[in-house]
């Protein structure tokens, strides 16, 4: 849905996307600068779920070689040999290709998959899986090609961004709408993980949180794109007066909702209320905020109402993964698929609750 024009005709006032119960303001979008795509996804969830990935030692714990960046080398050694056999019998389909590239590093397979990014779901993933200046590459010739797939654009605007490319920045905002949602997560992709795991000998059980790892990766890097093209919004917010500026504020806020798409995911949701939060942190506080009575002030203050709630949920994720039964923790994988992660996390917080 188009966030419509802001004009002086209409109060000046912030008309915004509708039917969003709640957006929530960033306590970790610091996190995601200066930050390897690589490592979004440990950083942020440093507190939350903890995935239990490869050997033990005999006293249960993970051995020393089990750090943050050992699980994926483990998982690759362990599903490398089911990979052709899994390919074959799925025709290298785009989202077959997509599944083995993010599970398992295989130049071969990537090369495959770097020729079909005129598909929207093989850019998004390369996202991920290419270094960003060769990304960039690659999302700049699908957009020129025809690609107009919003989360495909606003990753090349934010790529470019990070590159201080301010020329592509621009070309490529051009062409994005303030609408949305984009698209970033992607339960057929999320499925297609746990397919290739079954396959490699995993349970059904271990597949669901080996693939909400992958998942995390993937919308990590996607996301750390979209802060980029944020700033770029912002910036031009940062530069304007008079109706230019509301109408810049807009613009802004707009792509900050575009993040919130249904079923609601954690980092999406914090960045996404961030970045709303700057840009009308640019407006007079007293400047009318949608029809319901609002002005600006009283909604960065909603924000920072809600913000407690947020932080103590993400800081408890970790110690009430400790306290829940293995039957629990699936269900918490499963339910972030469906529902998203924000819901999930809720979840788990009043099942913890309610068996104090």
């Amino acid at each position: 849905m188009r966030v419509p024009r802001v004009t002086t005709r209409r109060r000046k006032s912030i008309f915004l996307i509708g039917g969003i119960a709640a957006v929530f303001t960033s306590v970790l979008l610091l996190s995601l600068k200066n930050t390897s795509s690589d490592d979004v996804s440990t950083r942020i969830f440093r507190n939350g779920p903890a995935l239990t990935i490869g050997p033990k030692t005999n006293e249960g714990k993970s051995s020393q070689k089990a750090r943050p960046e050992d699980p994926r080398v483990w998982l690759m050694q362990r599903v490398r040999g089911a990979i052709p056999a899994f390919l074959a019998a799925r025709g290298s389909s785009t989202e077959a290709l997509i599944a083995a590239s993010l599970v398992c590093s295989d130049a071969s397979i990537l090369e495959q998959l770097k020729l079909r990014s005129n598909e929207p779901s093989a850019a998004l993933a390369l996202v991920k899986l290419l270094p960003a200046s060769e990304a960039l590459l690659v999302l700049t010739k699908s957009i020129d090609s025809g690609c107009r797939d919003p989360a495909v654009l606003a990753a090349a605007v934010g790529l470019a961004k990070q590159s201080n490319d301010l020329a592509t920045s621009a070309r490529m905002a051009s062409l994005l709408s303030s609408g949305g949602p984009l698209d970033g997560r992607s339960s057929e992709r999320s499925a297609m993980v746990r397919q290739l795991l079954l396959v490699s000998g995993m349970s059904s059980e271990e597949t669901w949180s080996h693939a909400f790892a992958v998942e995390a990766d993937v919308s990590g890097s996607l996301l750390k794109a979209w802060t980029g093209t944020g700033q770029y919004l912002q910036s031009r917010v940062s530069g304007s007066a008079g109706e230019e500026l509301y109408d810049a504020v807009s613009s802004s806020v707009g792509f900050a909702r575009s993040m919130i798409q249904k079923p609601q995911g954690f980092l999406e949701t914090i960045v996404s209320a961030s970045l709303e939060e700057k840009a009308l942190s640019f407006l007079p506080p007293d400047t009318p905020y949608g029809d319901g009575g609002e002005t600006v002030d009283s909604r960065i203050k909603e924000i920072a109402r809600i913000k407690g709630e947020f932080s103590a949920i993400a800081k408890s994720q970790g110690d009430l993964f400790e306290t829940v039964s293995e039957s629990d923790r699936q269900a918490f994988y499963q339910m972030a698929e469906t529902d998203g992660e924000l819901e999930a996390m809720r979840w788990l917080s009043r099942l913890a609750n309610s068996r104090k």
